[in-house]
């Protein structure tokens, strides 16, 4: 009887939001501030323009725009990929992965469904896209594990629909949500750190993938790992993990890992602003709230 309830209670779902939330989109992203829908679009202009054009010309001072074309893709001898036409199509894919991580961070912050939505299209593009740069471990994290945490999350989401600020745990659950994300990260940070190595070896024997891009691909992984689970049940605590994903993810993509990735860069520092005002509203600001520094007329217009 259970789980025909369950199976009840899923097509109710998938009928009323559709699959990762397909039916709310243009009525969510209506209901956004007109503010945010242009900051999205300008947004998405220069992820094009990042990912068309090679900007790495100007960052070795070559000051020349070449076309970033799949052609360049082909003529790559130090691919990951050992297959010319697949490393043309993966080296595209940092532009529709960008585009709609902004929509489905920005939708997942104001407490949409349909941010999972976006949110699968850019694990997706980036899952493969992560190919190019030989971190594996990412690699595996978007294209296995969490388009399945995000089905999860969003059937929890669209069960039990809860906005942002009627969001509230105790002082013991917080304690419980902290201890089970550090040991999470600790776990997935042992096991990324061995399996990674071993996995980038399978794939293409001859990789160069280096020590430091290992490690940044393993902390990466572990946090990407845990911040999809804490989003899934919906928490605030998810925010830090996001943050630390982001820090790393800048630095893996510059000259200190393995050289430079305008599109990616540029996603990834607007997802850590995107992140620092998503920690804002799910916490410090109930905080200081519940905490009397701000009155309830200047919290609201904060």
């Amino acid at each position: 009887m259970t789980n025909q309830n369950n199976i009840d209670n899923f097509k109710i779902t998938l009928k009323k939001y559709g699959f990762l939330g397909c039916k709310t989109i243009k009525k969510e992203f209506l209901e956004l501030s007109k503010t945010l829908r242009i900051i999205i679009c300008v947004t998405i202009v220069l992820f094009i323009l990042t990912g068309v054009f090679n900007f790495t010309d100007l960052i070795n001072n070559n000051y020349s725009l070449n076309f970033y074309s799949a052609y360049a893709a082909f003529n790559n001898n130090e691919a990951f990929i050992p297959i010319p036409w697949l490393n043309a199509i993966l080296s595209q894919m940092n532009v529709i992965s960008s585009s709609a991580g902004i929509l489905s961070l920005i939708l997942i912050l104001k407490g949409k469904i349909s941010g999972f939505f976006w949110s699968m299209i850019n694990v997706l593009g980036y899952g493969l896209f992560a190919l190019n740069f030989k971190y594996v471990g990412d690699a595996q994290i978007m294209l296995l594990i969490m388009p399945v945490s995000l089905i999860l999350g969003w059937y929890i989401w669209a069960k039990n629909p809860v906005e942002v600020e009627d969001i509230k745990l105790s002082k013991e659950k917080k304690m419980q949500i902290w201890f089970f994300s550090v040991y999470l990260s600790l776990l997935f940070l042992i096991i990324w750190y061995f399996e990674i190595p071993a996995i980038t070896s399978a794939i293409n024997p001859n990789n160069t993938a280096t020590t430091i891009g290992t490690w940044f691909d393993s902390v990466t992984s572990t946090f990407n790992t845990v911040g999809i689970l804490l989003q899934a049940v919906k928490v605030p605590q998810q925010w830090y993990a996001w943050l630390i994903v982001d820090f790393f993810t800048i630095i893996k993509y510059t000259p200190v890992v393995n050289g430079w990735d305008p599109t990616i860069l540029l996603q990834y520092v607007f997802w850590t602003f995107s992140a620092l005002a998503g920690l804002w509203s799910w916490e410090i600001k109930k905080w200081l709230f519940v905490n009397k520094w701000l009155n309830k007329t200047e919290l609201l217009n904060v």
